[in-house]
């Protein structure tokens, strides 16, 4: 380090950590060379998801198996496992600090212990704190330091491995935020976490809450997303009664590695037998779904556009005709936006003191979705005839069909079916639906024609 730097880094020595340090008046700034060995070290602990040194979030909405998912990921980080079908590229021990729930941490994680699937019986290289200093306080980095210090003492004269994760559960209950929207305050969190990792040189993460709105992703401040390396979402369904179904990670972020994609996995109760008072035990482990089969593409829709898609989806069932939006271009299956709009404000119930009110909301409503989901390049339209059809251009992005499993509010299903006098009837309605235009002679539905004037009315996938 030059050493003006180094002696102004001295006089700084009392920085907790939650601010970067910063050089002296006249000191440079230090310099990394193309060719330095450490320049370009980007080694992963878990191949494409968490750094060997980083910080990671693992946000989701409360009864998602956030703290089973992480155990898991703790044990096959232990035992060189791999999780969600992901290599650990070395075996390494783990911290975890149960800022909340601590009580719960040795049933689960002795029950991903014993379904490992593996002969070895001996203890793992687990290290576990009951308590968190809170992270913003001016002593916490240093607390955490020597907590980390003593861990991986241990580690190496018990199991002979290095400390490679530290876990903390939950940042809420940690951070101990006075306004956890505040962005100053949530970047002196993560610096803290940064400024950890880098000094026991390990990958730190943390299991978070999602917001009141699942769309808005973490709770609180940007800056946990954005200060962290990599985010891994624990998302799920859940209906009034709690009952959760379909689970699954989301990689929402990671530095240097493709994200947006859902890994889905199940859960498993496990009997651990008798407690001390007799009492049967059990809990949950985690089972990845992942094998012999393709790592399922997340849903292009956001979480506060499938009403809109449920709408389009009805719609394009009943209504919805193969059109071809410009001669040389690709079919899609298209409506009339007033279909959608029907649709859309049947499954899109409003208050409102008086019929106008509420039919003046859902127009409303009806119109900021339409532009967002063009926007967002969700849905393909085009004018023509007179009217403006519409299709979903998330089934046609690179040329292939991706179709996802809509969850409807009502189900439907079957396409309409063309009949010899020009129409088609609904599948849900057995309703005669006529055709957009007269076919061709060929049999062929009918082409819309170059799209001319109305070319900055049609959108498909990226293309504009």
């Amino acid at each position: 380090m030059n050493p003006d730097l180094q002696a102004a880094c001295e006089i700084a020595g009392a920085n907790d950590g939650q601010t970067p340090l910063k050089p002296g008046p006249s000191a440079p700034l230090q310099l990394w060379w193309h060719g330095d060995s450490d320049s370009i070290d980007q080694a992963f602990l878990v191949e494409g998801l968490l750094r060997e040194i980083g910080t990671a979030i693992m946000p989701g909405p409360w009864g998602s198996y956030k703290t089973f998912v992480a155990i898991d990921l703790a044990v096959s980080v232990m035992r060189r496992n791999t999780f969600a079908g992901r290599a650990i590229n070395k075996r390494c021990g783990v911290l975890f600090i149960a800022a909340e729930g601590a009580y719960e941490i040795p049933i689960r994680l002795q029950a991903a212990y014993e379904e490992g699937g593996l002969d070895d019986d001996s203890p793992l290289p687990f290290a576990r704190a009951d308590q968190c200093p809170r992270l913003l306080d001016k002593n916490a980095l240093a607390i955490l330091k020597k907590t980390a210090d003593e861990a991986v003492r241990h580690m190496k004269e018990r199991h002979g491995v290095e400390l490679g994760l530290i876990m903390i559960d939950t940042m809420a209950a940690a951070a101990g935020f006075d306004d956890e929207n505040s962005n100053s305050e949530t970047q002196r969190a993560m610096n803290l976490l940064k400024a950890l990792a880098e000094h026991a040189k390990c990958c730190v993460l943390v299991v978070d809450h999602f917001g009141k709105s699942a769309e808005t992703g973490t709770r609180g401040g940007s800056a946990k997303e954005a200060s962290a390396d990599a985010v891994l979402a624990i998302l799920a369904d859940r209906d009034l009664s709690g009952k959760v179904s379909n689970p699954r990670m989301a990689i929402r972020k990671v530095r240097g590695a493709p994200g947006g994609t859902e890994i889905p996995f199940a859960t498993r109760v496990v009997d651990l037998g008798l407690d001390k008072n007799g009492q049967s035990q059990s809990t949950l482990v985690i089972q990845w779904k992942v094998e012999g089969s393709v790592l399922k593409a997340a849903d292009p829709w956001p979480l506060n556009f499938r009403v809109f898609k449920d709408a389009l989806s009805c719609a394009l069932t009943d209504h919805g005709q193969d059109q071809r939006p410009w001669i040389e271009g690709p079919m899609v299956r298209a409506v009339d936006a007033e279909h959608v709009r029907t649709e859309f404000y049947r499954l899109y119930p409003v208050e409102g003191d008086t019929k106008d009110k509420r039919q003046a909301a859902q127009r409303k409503a009806f119109g900021l979705k339409m532009e967002g989901a063009r926007e967002r390049r969700l849905i393909g339209t085009v004018v023509a005839g007179g009217l403006t059809l519409v299709w979903d251009a998330t089934n046609q992005r690179d040329g292939q069909d991706k179709t996802l499993t809509p969850a409807l509010s009502v189900p439907f299903s079957g396409s309409p079916n063309v009949t010899s006098a020009g129409t088609s009837v609904s599948p849900r309605t057995g309703q005669p639906v006529p055709l957009l235009g007269p076919p061709r002679a060929n049999g062929n539905p009918p082409a819309l024609g170059p799209p001319g004037d109305s070319l900055d009315d049609f959108y498909l996938g990226g293309r504009r």
